[in-house]
């Protein structure tokens, strides 16, 4: 699947413009690494998970769906057709304790009807990405 629009890495990787899922995880890397005084930019339009988590701390299903909606726009700016599922594994854990377990799948519909399925479980610890922090700490435990 091919797309023109490329999304940008910051990295020395330099721009994605081919590979679907790379460009999704750099996607959601970009949103969640973004901090709500950096939005300035574009204020009112990028929406940082920690302010998020602010507004939806005992309430999971309102976070799934901000969440789910926030992502959305951010896709919604790489791919013409985006269908994305956020899902709290505990819910009630999450209410208690504020530890989540999140998984977003994510499906994009390419130029020549093409499917690409992509889902990431992600692990909130009192508001810290754990899964993500330690795979960029320590690398992918695959």
């Amino acid at each position: 699947m091919s797309d023109p629009r490329p999304v940008a890495t910051f990295t020395v990787r330099g721009w994605i413009k081919d590979n679907v899922s790379e460009k999704v995880d750099f996607i959601l890397a970009n949103f969640f690494e973004a901090m709500p005084s950096q939005s300035w930019l574009m204020r009112r339009r990028v929406k940082s998970v920690q302010s998020i988590l602010a507004e939806h701390s005992n309430d999971p299903d309102g976070f799934a769906e901000a969440l789910q909606e926030a992502l959305l726009v951010d896709f919604n700016d790489h791919f013409d057709t985006v269908v994305i599922n956020v899902q709290i594994d505990n819910p009630d854990v999450y209410r208690i304790t504020g530890r989540a377990d999140i998984r977003i799948s994510i499906t994009i519909k390419g130029d020549d009807n093409t499917l690409t399925n992509v889902v990431r479980q992600f692990r909130e610890v009192d508001s810290v990405f754990k899964v993500v922090i330690d795979e960029v700490n320590y690398g992918s435990k695959q």
